[in-house]
């Protein structure tokens, strides 16, 4: 499992099997005075059968400038724990998305700016038909993954000024 992986050289990892070592770790890589904000994805009106479907966005609340994020995603074990690492060059999104059924979905989203030293068979390539590094990797967080940011960022952030295109996976 991921959690067992060497951490790869430059970049700073933990698996946390607290909220408490989650949140140390995130003040340890944004800085111990940041003002820690977690941006989620929330999904409204699920619908009882629950299908793929196209999405399109409603609204973008905040684009993050470029920044140093930290993401914690749930893991697979019998008991909690999560799987945080720092993610830098990335610019982050919250926006509100509709579905062809009307489902609302209040969704986090990041962009890689750099995927130069991504695995060239990650999945993200195959789908958007691209090689690492050559384009921006643009992906929604998933329901129980949290995107750690430094509040003041998220003001600044508030008037979105430069929108640039990012395909989205």
């Amino acid at each position: 499992m991921i959690c067992e992986e060497a951490t790869i050289t430059g970049r700073r990892k933990l698996c946390a099997t607290s909220i408490k070592s989650m949140q140390d770790f995130v003040s340890s890589v944004l800085g111990p005075k940041a003002n820690l904000q977690k941006l989620t994805t929330t999904i409204h009106n699920r619908p009882l059968h629950p299908s793929l479907q196209a999405y399109t966005v409603q609204e973008i609340h905040v684009q993050l400038p470029l920044s140093s994020i930290t993401a914690c995603h749930t893991m697979p074990y019998p008991y909690a724990a999560f799987y945080c690492h720092d993610v830098p060059k990335t610019r982050v999104f919250k926006v509100t998305l509709e579905g062809e059924d009307g489902n609302k979905i209040d969704a986090a989203a990041g962009c890689h700016l750099d995927s130069s030293h991504w695995d060239t068979d990650h999945a993200a390539f195959k789908v958007l038909g691209t090689k690492p590094g050559s384009e921006p990797v643009c992906h929604f967080l998933t329901k129980d993954t949290m995107a750690w940011v430094s509040t003041s960022l998220v003001e600044a952030a508030m008037e979105i000024i430069d929108l640039k295109p990012c395909r989205v996976v």
